[in-house]
Order: C-alpha cells, then structure tokens, then sequence
C-alpha cells in the first residue's frame, strides 16, 4: 500500500515547487531584459545609422536634383528626321496600312492623329485610358503628332472664342481649351496642335482676319491649363490668308504684315512648333502663302504644314524650311485608281527625279502582267500585277484601293527618303 505523505513532507515538497517556479521566474526576467538591451542597441545602431543617411542626403541633395533634371531632359528629347511625311490614319491606324507593312516603310518613326477621332472620348468624365495611346495602338516605338483634323476633311463652323467644333464620328462636336488639354493629357500624345480657327479660299478677307485673332485668343486659352514645362511639345497654327491665285505682286505690303505680325504673336507664346493649315483647297502657288510666314519663324521651330501632296509643291515647300507634311495624298490617288512610280537617277551635277502616275483604269493595262511599279518592293506589286489591279477596279472592289494605298504609301516613303539623303549630303538645291 502506497504510504501516504505526512504534512511536513506536503510543505517541503511545496517550497520547492516555489522555489523552481521563483527561478524559472528569474530566468525568463533576465532573457527579456537581454532582448530589450538588444533592441535598444539595434534601435540606437538604426537611429545612427538613419541620421547618417539624411546627413548623407541632404549633402547630396543638389547633386541628385542635377542628376534627375538631366535625366529627365534626355527622356523629353525627341529627334525627328526630317523633311518627313506623315501618313494619314483613322482612329490612330495607318490607312490599309496593318503594323508589319508599315515597319517595311522608310519613314520616320512618326505619326499623326486626328483630335476628331477621340473627341467622343471626353463624354464621360469617369471614362479614362489605362495606358498611354501609344500603348492602346501598340505604337510603342512611334512619336505620334495629334492635329485638330485631317488633311481632306473640312466643314464650316462658326467662330467662338471660348470653344471650337469638330466634325466627331457621332456628328458635330464641341470642346472648350480645359477640356481640350485634359483630353491631351489623357492620350499622352507626344506633340499636339493647338485649337484654333482654320478658314479656307473661299472665306472673304474680313473673316480670315477674324479667325486670326479668335485663333490667338484659344491659344491664350489653353496655354493656361498648360505647365511650362510641356510648351515645347505644343504646335501653335498659323492662320495665313489662302487665296486660290496669289501672287507676289497681289498681296499688299499691309496684308504681309498683318499676317507676319499674326505668326509672330504664336510664336512669341513659347511653343516648341508651328502648324500652316489649309492648303488642301486648290490653291495654285501654296509656295507664295508660305513665304509670308516663314521668313518670320525661326529654324529650331518644328515646322509643319497641312495638305501641300505634289513633288513639285513638296520640293518648293522644303526649300522654304517645312519639316512636316501632313497629307493624304496618296490616299487620294488610290481612290481615283492612280499608281504612283518615282524613279531617281544621281549624276555629279544634280538629282533627277522623275515621277509617274499611272491611271489603271485605263483599258491598255487590262491584260499588262507587270508589277505596279518596276523596282517597288510593296506587297501588291510582289504579289499582283497591273491587269489585276484594273480588273479590281472594273468590278468596283474595295482591293483594288487597298492594294493601291499601299504601293503609293511605299512610293511616297521612298521619295522622302531621297529628299533627307539629298538634304544630308547638301545636295538639296540641285534636286530636280
């Protein structure tokens, strides 16, 4: 039988149960009292060492400031290769024109937008882009120019000062600066025109002055909601008289002067680039309108002009100091069922340019199974030939354009390319 404990071996046994547990009690007291010397020494090590960085920083902090500005300034340079042509698009995309054929072209890496394409985009004030237009177009590698309209399109709207209409895909459309520079701000776009007032030949000079003015007003307008910083990467429009038959001798000196004095108030606002609109309206000698204002502009200024499409008005315009051309001419011809053909030949003395356009509508290339263009490298004349391409256009499908498009688009790429390497090699001058 187990013997049960007396009382004085009870009270033993419980001092020594008191007497482990006091111990146990000292131990787990001494363990904490490292930990927190420990984390003292470690708070104080992480406060000297803190102090040390802000020290550190502050010492440096003009030197990062430096750093992140020239940083910055390399980021915002964008370099252009010009003279350069800018294809026409609808909503961002290239006219026929999918990304691997439009790589193959030799144009720089530039495009232009139209701000009617996207103007719809401002109905809903929630409604914003996740990304960029580059990235919503997948045109990562290209600058893109947003212009207020396109070269062949044109309607008459009245004039307002606060607020400017577009022709939208939904119907007429209206925006005021704020919500102008909001919308340029949500594409991202790397250049962008100004809102102004454009007129063409057919407006008295009365209303051409008016649009002058009103267009400098806009300008006023927006360049409020404008950081300084962003300037550059603004195009100002210079609204210039169009006259169908203007001669040197037809504008008066008063006239000159009034729209010089027009192109220099647009400059003097600080923009990084100039716009000439307007010249998609039959006017016979653009190169006179031209003069007017580019005597006036400087040559660091981006200059582009809209609507001049012919060599020869192309070679003239470039003589005067355009960068950019804006037009849809290729496009055009394509439509009428005209191929384009540039051929060049380099002697010592100049550059001969010679260019062909050929209307395969006629019936002569009904059974013609030579490519649109001898030496072109386009996908229709790799694949397709003339008789084709007039078949297409007998039956009326909507191929024969397409194809068309994109052989003219390759020829006008190649007759730019041949205009930088005459200008690179300052040979320009002797480019006939």
């Amino acid at each position: 039988m187990a013997q049960t404990k007396t009382k004085r071996q009870k009270k033993f046994s419980k001092k020594k149960i008191i007497q482990k547990n006091l111990k146990i009690q000292k131990t787990k007291k001494k363990n904490e009292q490292a930990k927190l010397l420990k984390k003292i020494n470690i708070i104080n090590k992480n406060n000297d060492n803190d102090n040390e960085i802000e020290t550190y920083k502050n010492e440096n902090k003009n030197e990062q400031k430096g750093k992140e500005l020239i940083e910055n300034e390399i980021e915002n340079e964008i370099e252009i290769e010009t003279p350069c042509w800018l294809p026409t698009t609808s909503c961002g995309f290239p006219l026929c024109l999918p990304p691997h054929l439009l790589q193959q072209l030799s144009i720089p890496n530039i495009l232009q937008l139209n701000t009617h394409d996207f103007i719809e985009s401002l109905g809903d004030e929630d409604s914003k882009f996740n990304k960029s237009i580059h990235e919503f177009l997948n045109l990562k590698s290209h600058i893109l120019l947003c212009l207020n309209r396109p070269p062949s399109c044109w309607e008459e709207f009245p004039v307002h000062s606060d607020q400017v209409y577009f022709s939208a895909p939904g119907g007429r459309a209206k925006i005021s600066p704020k919500k102008f520079v909001d919308l340029m701000e949500k594409l991202q776009v790397d250049f962008y025109s100004i809102i102004a007032i454009e007129h063409h030949s057919q407006n008295s000079s009365k209303r051409q002055s008016q649009a002058s003015t009103v267009s400098i007003q806009l300008l006023d307008a927006c360049i409020k909601h404008i950081p300084n910083e962003k300037l550059k990467s603004v195009l100002g429009v210079a609204v210039l008289p169009l006259l169908k038959d203007a001669t040197k001798e037809s504008i008066t000196n008063k006239e000159k002067e009034f729209w010089q004095k027009h192109t220099r108030m647009v400059i003097e606002r600080g923009v990084g680039g100039i716009i000439v609109p307007g010249f998609d309206h039959a006017i016979l000698n653009p190169e006179v309108i031209l003069e007017i204002s580019m005597s006036v502009i400087p040559s660091h200024i981006f200059r582009v002009t809209s609507g001049i499409g012919t060599p020869e008005d192309i070679i003239k315009a470039i003589s005067l100091g355009i960068d950019a051309f804006n037009c849809s001419y290729p496009a055009i011809q394509a439509e009428l069922g005209y191929a384009f053909e540039f051929k060049f030949k380099q002697n010592q003395e100049q550059n001969i340019q010679i260019f062909d356009k050929l209307n395969l509508r006629d019936k002569i290339f009904a059974e013609d199974i030579s490519p649109l263009g001898t030496e072109c490298t386009c996908f229709a004349c790799i694949r397709h030939s003339k008789a084709y391409v007039n078949h297409l256009l007998a039956t009326h499908e909507l191929l024969a354009t397409i194809l068309l498009s994109m052989h003219n688009h390759q020829q006008y790429s190649n007759f730019f390319e041949q205009l930088r390497i005459a200008a690179k090699n300052n040979n320009f001058n002797n480019f006939t």
